[in-house]
């Protein structure tokens, strides 16, 4: 196969939680890709294919991308640039393992490392002010992006129910180790702005993410500007209430992880017809990218997200995975390199080539036996009782973001008075000791 060789336009991908577990994968597994000319990760996978599929395809619009900048979203600074520091040694590496085996690309790798930016930001994704932040930060540094991968997050586990989990497995089998009930999780916290601590995390950030950054993603020098929605295998309707913005927030519920990822499979699709209908309404004459809003699970790796069962039981719980796989698991990919073909495969390939039903999917990571990894798809479970309220949450994260930035924009203007007037309390803040309340 021929690959062009004149450079396109330097990609500019941003990855929240990058500097560990399946975020880590996705920013190792894009260095080892694009420093191929091929970009294998790329190629049409065999589950998705259209169904009058002639077996040709269209090649991926990154391949010549000899340049990229790779931004890691880190809550952590001292750790997001430990992360920077073994992503380039393990991509060294690799080009030196390529030029001992004399591999073909090898010129081509040289080429990429050398114009290879890797860069590191703060952002808490509890933290409006912190994300608003980030986002101002990434506007006045880079011109434009081309890909968001929205895959941080959080989850309140703080242990194992043993004996439902020795049932659970005896009665499903590895299914169990899939979509456990057994894991144990403490009701969310309110965060400072008064937010619930995992949906803040895990939906409304990506919410303000997607939207603050849009005018980035718009400027894409490339036909489209991808943002990817991590979602999780266990994103289930049934563990979920029957009025889905009932505590949406998810503050009085033993299973916030699993519901805050369900209602990713909600807003993603309804990010994605808005965009579609706002694309139509601007009606721009300035050529502009096509964002993309598409939702990706990592299948069912071993996570530091579980570090609190202790070390112990986490090599016991990997030996389980591992067990689960042999006896015919899919999704039990394990590693957090495996886990990542999803994201990587949805963020360089061609979407012509990748079918999209009328009714919303998710791309999930998965490997047979051997560990060998590929990707499939499954359908949001019971989307057609549960999407209006994917509208209903976008409109919620709306009121919301709108309110922030407002309550932003006020600060600053008390702010820029009080300096000019020669008052202030200290610390240029607000009374960070008034009691937080739940907004709603």
């Amino acid at each position: 196969m021929s690959h062009a060789s004149t450079s396109k336009p330097r990609l500019i991908i941003v990855v929240t939680g990058a500097n560990s577990g399946v975020g880590f994968g996705i920013c190792k597994r894009l260095l080892f890709q694009l420093s191929r000319p091929d970009i294998p990760d790329a190629d049409p996978q065999p589950l998705l294919v259209h169904d009058d599929d002639t077996g040709s395809h269209a090649p991926s619009p990154y391949i010549g991308a000899k340049e990229l900048t790779l931004v890691m979203a880190c809550r952590s600074e001292q750790r997001a640039a430990a992360a920077r520091t073994e992503l380039l040694t393990a991509l060294d590496r690799e080009l030196a393992r390529r030029e001992r085996a004399s591999d073909a690309s090898v010129s081509y790798a040289r080429a990429f490392r050398a114009a290879l930016r890797i860069d590191y930001a703060h952002v808490d994704l509890t933290s409006v002010s912190s994300i608003f932040s980030f986002c101002d930060s990434l506007s006045q540094d880079y011109p434009y992006l081309t890909h968001l991968v929205l895959n941080a997050g959080m989850a309140s586990f703080i242990g194992v129910n043993w004996p439902l989990c020795a049932y659970q497995i005896l009665a499903e089998g590895y299914h169990a180790l899939y979509r456990p009930r057994f894991k144990l999780q403490s009701p969310s916290p309110l965060t400072r702005d008064g937010l619930g601590a995992v949906w803040c995390a895990n939906v409304f950030s990506s919410y303000i993410l997607a939207t603050r950054l849009r005018p980035l993603l718009r400027d894409a020098p490339y036909s489209d500007a991808r943002v990817l929605w991590m979602s999780s295998i266990e994103a289930d309707r049934k563990i979920c209430p029957e009025n889905l913005m009932e505590n949406y927030q998810l503050l009085n519920t033993r299973v916030s992880y699993e519901i805050s990822k369900y209602q990713t499979c909600l807003i993603a699709p309804a990010m994605e017809r808005r965009e579609r209908e706002r694309r139509v309404k601007e009606r721009v004459v300035k050529p502009r990218a096509e964002i993309r809003h598409i939702i990706v699970h990592p299948g069912v790796t071993s996570s530091n997200i579980f570090a609190v069962i202790g070390w112990v039981l986490l090599r016991a719980m990997e030996l389980a995975f591992w067990l689960a796989r042999i006896a015919g698991s899919p999704h039990h990919v394990l590693s957090a390199w495996n886990g990542a073909v999803s994201t990587v495969h949805i963020a360089l390939t061609n979407l012509s080539n990748v079918p999209f039903p009328k009714t919303p999917v998710m791309f999930g990571s998965r490997c047979d036996r051997l560990g060998r990894e590929y990707v499939g798809v499954e359908e949001v479970d019971d989307w057609e009782r549960s999407q209006n309220a994917g509208e209903l949450l976008v409109d919620k994260c709306e009121w919301m973001y709108d309110n922030f930035c407002e309550k932003l924009e006020q600060e600053q203007e008390r702010g820029a008075n009080g300096h000019a007037n020669g008052h202030d309390n200290g610390n240029g803040k607000a009374d960070e000791h008034a009691d937080v309340k739940q907004v709603v």
